[in-house]
């Protein structure tokens, strides 16, 4: 959690010489570091069955671990069960990018920042490296299903593989990935006949690249 903007001679405190900053979730409180009004801190683990909205605030204590400042900044914090992602219709699609995917699981919420996640692996075509990694704001249809478009293979636009995570704050991703591969683009280059009679029935042939039997 990284808190910004939080200026206690504003609120008219002074942190004590050797004070040490803490984050208080509820009652749950953590260590935290402060640099320039900018507090960051670790949210303490919640087993929770739905969503919990806790109250958020600062603790400044004495080194002895006396509580000598308490902050409050009517601000909420949420909990909320981690997004699990169980499979993807198609489970391909052309590199290209732009196909239309459902991504089915649990857990998810409809927030602004629901994204997906493509994780680009090696597939033995070229190598993938450690920036192959692309976010895509997802669309939310239910707590069990979201859509998103594909993104293009970043390697070179061919076929490839990716793992699929889902975000419900687009930070904190879920732990398990559902498998996804980018299939050679389709291009047409040519068609024969370009008409014919409005009856049908003629026999008509395409060429092109990346197309498959």
């Amino acid at each position: 959690v990284v808190l910004s903007g939080v200026n206690l001679k504003t609120l008219g405190e002074t942190a004590p010489v050797g004070a040490s900053p803490f984050c208080r979730f509820g009652e749950l409180e953590v260590p935290a570091t402060e640099v320039d009004s900018v507090f960051s801190c670790f949210s303490p683990r919640m087993s929770l069955p739905t969503v919990m909205t806790v109250d958020f605030s600062i603790s400044l204590r004495y080194p002895q671990g006396g509580q000598r400042i308490a902050i409050p900044l009517s601000l909420n914090f949420t909990y909320y069960p981690a997004p699990v992602a169980d499979s993807i219709k198609p489970k391909q699609a052309p590199a290209i990018g732009g196909a239309v995917l459902t991504l089915s699981g649990h857990n998810f919420m409809d927030s602004p920042l629901l994204t997906v996640r493509f994780v680009v692996a090696d597939y033995g075509i070229s190598p993938a490296s450690s920036s192959d990694t692309l976010d895509v704001k997802a669309t939310f249809v239910s707590p069990g299903v979201l859509l998103v478009t594909t993104p293009a293979n970043p390697i070179d636009h061919k076929m490839g593989f990716a793992k699929v995570l889902v975000s419900n704050n687009g930070i904190d991703f879920s732990s398990t990935a559902v498998p996804f591969f980018w299939t050679e683009s389709l291009y047409l280059s040519r068609m024969s006949p370009m008409q014919m009679y409005e009856s049908g029935g003629s026999l008509i042939e395409i060429e092109g690249e990346g197309m498959v039997q």
